[in-house]
């Protein structure tokens, strides 16, 4: 197991996660905080089911395409085309709680 590649996620909603952590191979990998999301193979985690972490990203991923069209002199057409295209795809692969 490569630690630096590597991320640990406790669910348990009573613990503490600076008690948790495993040691592979001499290395340890620590759990992060509960309320923090993780990206595992292309799905987004959220140990806690909390949804701020998610209105987060979603607020981000909106507003890095918004100033991208901003900065831009595009049409209607290509407008739509960029958010039914690039931003919807975008937010159905972050979680939902």
């Amino acid at each position: 197991i490569n630690p630096a590649k590597s991320e640990l996620m406790v669910v348990t909603p009573t613990s503490n996660t600076d008690e948790h952590n495993v040691s592979p191979a001499g290395s340890v990998v620590s759990a992060f905080p509960s309320a923090t999301t993780a990206r595992m193979l292309g799905v987004w985690f959220s140990a806690d089911g909390s949804s701020k972490s998610t209105q987060a990203l979603v607020h981000a991923e909106v507003t890095a395409i918004c100033s991208m069209l901003r900065r831009k002199s595009v049409t209607d057409v290509q407008a739509v085309y960029t958010v039914d295209n690039v931003l919807i795809p975008a937010l159905s692969s972050l979680p939902t709680n």
